[in-house]
């Protein structure tokens, strides 16, 4: 009688086991990112500054690359933008790149 209720009992664990493991699994696969999307990461906003700010200021009447704004906005986390010196602006998302 004993041994039945020990078998019974380690049955009862061993299924709440599984089910905790497959109902963890799913919160996992299923979970979201905390920003929720795409954002300029810092190595975004080294290449924005290196090459995509310098290259497009490059222009000749741009008069050179000043600096730029990654991530722009806090709303708006994936957006970057590019100054020139002569005022020209350049607005991209990181998200093409």
């Amino acid at each position: 009688m004993r041994d039945k209720l020990i078998r019974k009992a380690s049955v009862w664990v061993l299924c709440a086991v599984v089910v905790g493991c497959l109902g963890y699994s799913m919160l996992v696969l299923t979970a979201r990112p905390a920003y929720g999307g795409t954002v300029c990461e810092p190595e975004d906003c080294t290449l924005v500054t290196q090459q995509i700010g310098p290259g497009f200021c490059a222009v000749e009447g741009r008069g050179g690359f000043r600096g730029a704004v990654c991530p722009d906005n806090p709303n708006y986390p994936d957006v970057f933008i590019v100054y020139c010196r002569n005022g020209e602006m350049l607005q991209g998302d990181c998200s093409t790149f």
